[in-house]
């Protein structure tokens, strides 16, 4: 069962050796990343979050197919949470998204929910070095220094234009920064930095 667990639990892994190197939340799931670059998710399931390939919900950590060993897109280097969606970055450096996508959040080009880690295409030609997820929107980082926004957000560039903030919609990658080589992104609720 899935609630609110008010003191800290011990939460048991697929494997007794296996040792967690990061945990990223969404506001009922979360992701954790092995060390050996496997992916497991827990939480709420709503809109595919999870990456199963449905809406169930799970109480403990299970490993994502996609990013266990020997899975297609095994190992990753990083992973992400939005409020509704989720986000890893493999060690190839390809970006893959899933969850709910109403504001094009995922980068997929459209508004629908993906229930399984889906790979961003208009990024495979790019090595995605960072991640970070919003309430409703997704940044990444390039190797080459680039920020790339996707998703429902108030965009610097039309502040910069019009001389005031305007939100936009954009559900495929754009570029919000050029080549300033930053190497780390971080999201809060509504923003990124």
């Amino acid at each position: 069962e899935i609630g609110n667990i008010l003191a800290p639990v011990i939460l048991a892994l697929p494997a007794p050796d296996m040792r967690i190197a990061h945990i990223t939340c969404g506001e009922a799931h979360a992701l954790l990343l092995s060390e050996d670059g496997s992916v497991l998710a827990l939480g709420r399931g709503d809109e595919g979050r999870l990456g199963f390939g449905d809406s169930s919900s799970r109480s403990t950590p299970t490993l994502l197919p996609e990013f266990s060993r020997g899975g297609k897109y095994w190992p990753v280097s990083t992973i992400a949470c939005g409020r509704f969606h989720s986000a890893a970055v493999t060690k190839t450096g390809h970006l893959l998204t899933w969850g709910h996508g109403k504001f094009g959040q995922l980068g997929h080009g459209t508004q629908k929910n993906e229930y399984t880690p889906k790979l961003v295409a208009q990024l495979d030609q790019h090595r995605i070095m960072s991640v970070a997820c919003e309430t409703m929107s997704t940044a990444v980082t390039d190797a080459l220094g680039f920020v790339y926004t996707f998703g429902f957000r108030t965009t610097p560039v039309v502040a910069q234009e019009s001389g005031y903030a305007t939100e936009v919609l954009c559900t495929i990658p754009r570029i919000a920064i050029k080549g300033q080589e930053i190497a780390q992104i971080s999201a809060s609720s509504r923003g990124f930095i």
